[in-house]
């Protein structure tokens, strides 16, 4: 799982670099702004695409703190924790780019699917987090 998220840390850095560049084109002429346009709406599909997959790999960190949280080790039950609130920040901060990026795609079908595959995340995220958060506190009743 660490090894995914590196890796999609230079995907995410080159979709942001294609949305820069597409925002350095000139646009001084109808012809130039119309290849300004498509390039940048383009780019923008894959700059929220990114961290759409960095949202999908922190809801893969709940899963598996959710099984280890299952295992009812309580020599676990703080790295649980730890993992459980960075996997929170992970896809919070996942679903905040996704969505800024939004704000700026005129393609509707494409916004919706990529809400629809967030949202399916968000809410598998919080089965797990649930999960987790059940152990972890009944953990720390004792």
């Amino acid at each position: 799982l660490r090894r995914r998220f590196v890796e999609l840390r230079p995907v995410d850095e080159a979709a942001f670099a294609m949305v820069v560049s597409a925002q350095a084109l000139p646009k001084a002429t109808d012809a130039e702004a119309a290849i300004r346009r498509e390039r940048l709406q383009h780019a923008l599909v894959g700059a929220a695409e990114a961290p759409l997959e960095a949202a999908r790999l922190a809801t893969d960190a709940f899963a598996l703190t959710a099984r280890t949280a299952e295992l009812h080790n309580g020599n676990l039950m703080s790295d649980v924790d730890c993992a459980m609130r960075f996997a929170r920040a992970a896809f919070d901060a996942s679903a905040a780019n996704v969505e800024v990026n939004h704000r700026y795609i005129n393609d509707v079908t494409t916004v919706v699917q990529q809400r629809d595959r967030l949202a399916t995340l968000a809410r598998a995220a919080r089965e797990f987090e649930s999960r987790t958060q059940v152990v972890v506190a009944g953990r720390r009743a004792r």
